[in-house]
């Protein structure tokens, strides 16, 4: 790719926040996702938008040419539904244009009596899910499908290197990087195969059985995966918001005790061999963290951000003042707020929290009334213009 000036002012702007030096002005990160579509000049409804990638990349050119973020979590390629839409029935995924709404059912693929067969013969366990998701798919609807995921990838990659390119926009991490992304083995299982409401059956009356799953693919495909990862990273140049990202979202569903056994040995591991490899990581939180913040305290400043939805920074920072924390600007206000009222929360964050702060939205913005343009337009504006 070819990077400007103004990009690797950017990026280290970025590492100087993460490691709580002085930088010369808010960094403001973009947590909105389909509200982009809803706030375009163009009056699309969603479902016309998100069959277009023609469409998709002029919304993001216009809504970055119109705020002027540094960084995105989303390029409009989050809900490329075209891939799962030429499968047939089973995509679980709903666009309601009246509403103006995107949502996922929550579904079961798994049986509870199939974690021994996950573990143990997951090729053939992945076809079983595969088939019961999509059950009317034939070779003629598979094959559409594949030549339309390869088209979403490549739409993908292209939106990530045009955002660098054009617009100078840190990527959060390598998206080209396999092990880029790591995610707890809990977190697969509400969310793909056994639904919410089954996985909290699953800890109390298949807890060995879980156990003895969750630790198969931690140690034979997330941790060598993560090690293979560090490997091909040692001597390269770091070009990105970090170097990993964690995204965290069944931490919302379970308890302390729960989190003990199920989620932090595991999420752990991942922290301290990031840690101990001088990287950095991005963890991306659905929910709050506040009660178990206690877990992150003893990690040196410099290598977490903490991407922060439901929680309070200012109190959270008292507990975890060496997590740089992204967030704070929350979509009550946003959306129901005045300008100067959003112009105050700024100001009042950046004089609270000071080093090691990176503004963004509470919540991943995807309804019309989670923001007023006019609020957002009054908070870029000033934040563009911000110098300490």
């Amino acid at each position: 790719m070819n990077l400007s000036q103004e990009y690797h002012d950017n990026l280290q702007r970025v590492r100087d926040c993460t490691n709580f030096k002085h930088v010369d002005r808010i960094i403001h990160l973009s947590n909105f996702y389909t509200w982009k579509i809803l706030d375009s000049d163009r009056h699309v409804k969603l479902s016309e938008a998100m069959t277009s990638y023609e469409t998709l990349e002029l919304i993001q050119r216009e809504f970055q040419e119109k705020y002027k973020f540094d960084v995105h979590m989303d390029l409009n390629t989050r809900n490329l539904i075209l891939p799962s839409q030429a499968m047939g029935t089973g995509s679980h995924i709903m666009i309601d244009d009246v509403n103006e709404s995107i949502n996922f059912y929550d579904h079961v693929l798994m049986g509870q009596d199939e974690y021994p067969d996950y573990k143990n013969h997951r090729a053939e366990m992945n076809w079983k899910m595969f088939n019961r998701k999509y059950p009317n798919l034939d070779k003629r609807h598979f094959l559409d499908a594949f030549i339309k995921q390869q088209e979403a990838s490549a739409f993908s990659g292209y939106m990530g290197r045009m955002m660098v390119e054009d617009y100078a926009c840190l990527g959060v991490y390598d998206t080209d990087v396999a092990g880029g992304s790591v995610q707890v083995p809990f977190e697969r299982f509400p969310k793909y195969y056994r639904g919410i409401k089954e996985i909290s059956f699953d800890m109390r009356r298949k807890k060995s059985d879980m156990l003895d799953c969750l630790d198969y693919i931690q140690e034979n495909e997330i941790i060598p995966g993560l090690k293979k990862t560090l490997a091909e990273m040692e001597g390269k140049e770091q070009l990105y918001m970090a170097d990993f990202m964690i995204a965290m979202l069944a931490h919302g569903t379970i308890s302390q005790k729960q989190w003990d056994i199920f989620y932090w040995p595991y999420l752990k591991e991942y922290l301290d061999l990031i840690v101990a490899a001088g990287k950095t990581v991005v963890i991306y939180l659905e929910n709050s963290i506040m009660r178990f913040a206690e877990y992150f305290q003893d990690y040196p400043k410099g290598h977490i951000i903490m991407i922060l939805e439901l929680d309070d920074l200012v109190e959270l920072r008292k507990k975890l003042p060496n997590i740089c924390f992204a967030g704070g600007m929350t979509a009550a206000l946003l959306g129901n707020g005045t300008p100067e009222q959003c112009v105050d929360r700024v100001k009042y964050l950046a004089n609270e929290l000071g080093d090691g702060f990176i503004l963004s939205q509470d919540k991943m913005m995807a309804f019309r009334n989670d923001c007023r343009r006019e609020n957002l337009e009054a908070v870029c504006e000033y934040v563009n213009n911000f110098r300490w």
